[in-house]
């Protein structure tokens, strides 16, 4: 029962096209069913957040980062006073020196 490779690629051909066939149908059928309002209405609504951004973001601001990710008020406010609090010792201790 050894098969050639043209019996193989013949019936990989056939089942690709009637697998391609199906998906086409049923695809314009559900679009035909469904309101375009509602699909460009949920696109809009999802959001991407790239994971870089935050980073770049709190390197330029402190606490930007957090707000894109909407995280809680504490840990913005967190974050901006433990940038001011070093600042202002950095700077307190340079005039001591």
């Amino acid at each position: 029962m050894v098969k050639r490779a043209g019996d193989m690629s013949k019936y990989y051909l056939t089942f690709s096209l009637y697998f391609l066939a199906g998906a086409l149908s049923f695809s314009q059928s559900l679009s035909v069913e469904t309101d375009t309002t509602e699909i460009i209405d949920s696109i809009k609504k999802e959001v991407t957040q790239y994971p870089g951004k935050p980073l770049i973001m709190s390197l330029i601001i402190p606490g930007a980062g957090q707000y894109y990710t909407k995280s809680p008020l504490w840990k913005i406010l967190g974050f901006v006073s433990i940038e001011i609090g070093s600042i202002v010792s950095w700077n307190h201790f340079i005039k001591n020196a």
